[in-house]
């Protein structure tokens, strides 16, 4: 929760119990969009600052991602391998590449790490999940009404990242 707001000059100070900043974002973008006459030509910058520390989301969102991150990074690793190979992405003869902890010591095997640091890590990456699910929604939401408005066919998206959120994850920056 932002503690310093400002929307059409006016400094925000309500927040609900419930308030998001993606969710506010993108709802501000849709009221810009559904405001604005179709005909005439508008630019519109969302900026989603999901996609950065501090990683905060709600709890229903992070509990429905974390069954994802449960199996443990070496397993999962493994699996996505398996299904780009299946999706043709490369070829099916080639080996999993050579894991960080067999390439100059890196990241340490799921199985080694500690029940809490195997919790830690799987809190981490659902709620990063989370928050960019969320960041997704509103964008759906946002093709929704452009659609609605008659104004999707005119529209230019152009999506740009950085690295996301932070390589460290805790204590061990390994992980």
């Amino acid at each position: 929760k932002p503690k310093y707001m400002i929307r059409g000059g006016e400094r925000i100070t309500e927040k609900g119990a419930d308030y998001y900043f993606t969710t506010a974002l993108s709802d501000q973008a849709v009221d810009y969009i559904e405001e604005h006459d179709p005909e005439k030509p508008m630019f519109l910058y969302l900026a989603h600052y999901a996609h950065h520390t501090p990683l905060q989301a709600p709890e229903d969102r992070i509990e429905a991602c974390r069954k994802l991150y449960e199996p443990g990074y070496d397993a999962l690793r493994e699996a996505r391998f398996e299904r780009l190979q299946q999706l043709g992405f490369f070829q099916q003869d080639r080996s999993l590449p050579l894991h960080v902890q067999q390439y100059r010591g890196g990241r340490p095997a799921w199985d080694s790490l500690s029940p809490e640091q195997q919790e830690n890590w799987i809190t981490n990456k659902a709620t990063y999940a989370a928050m960019v699910e969320i960041a997704d929604d509103g964008i759906g939401t946002l093709v929704t009404t452009l659609k609605q408005n008659g104004m999707y066919d005119n529209t230019v998206f152009l999506f740009l990242s950085d690295n996301g959120s932070a390589a460290s994850q805790g204590d061990d920056k390994r992980l």
